[in-house]
């Protein structure tokens, strides 16, 4: 589940050209063990259907009240963790990844002069 603030969620253009001031989206997930996942389909079909109306039973107390209700499903849960975006390692991973694919291509093409 994500919360965006005022529900309006963030699109790939302003993140990239960030047009619109910084701000904090809430995700949320559950993991579910698949042997305790109803096995026919219409039970499966039932048991999403309950997933996705407590997702916006969860969506709605977050816009009504502005807190993320994080112990909505388990009272002993964590509070949110805030992750701060680092401009400097997002480039530094892609340099990495744009570096070793080009090596990867250098590569590829004396392999390929070989024959």
């Amino acid at each position: 589940t994500i919360a965006y603030p005022e529900g309006k969620p963030l699109d790939l253009q302003s993140i990239v050209t960030g047009w619109r001031k910084p701000c904090v989206t809430h995700v949320h997930y559950r993991v579910f063990n698949t042997t305790d996942l109803p096995r026919d389909s219409a039970a499966l079909f039932k048991w999403m259907v309950d997933r996705y109306e407590e997702k916006e039973r969860m969506l709605d107390e977050f816009y009504k009240t502005g807190e993320y209700p994080y112990t909505m499903f388990n009272s002993s849960a964590s509070p949110p963790k805030l992750i701060q975006h680092q401009p400097a390692l997002y480039a530094l991973r892609h340099a990495f990844f744009i570096i070793c694919s080009g090596i990867a291509y250098l590569v590829y093409l004396r392999i390929l002069a070989l024959f």
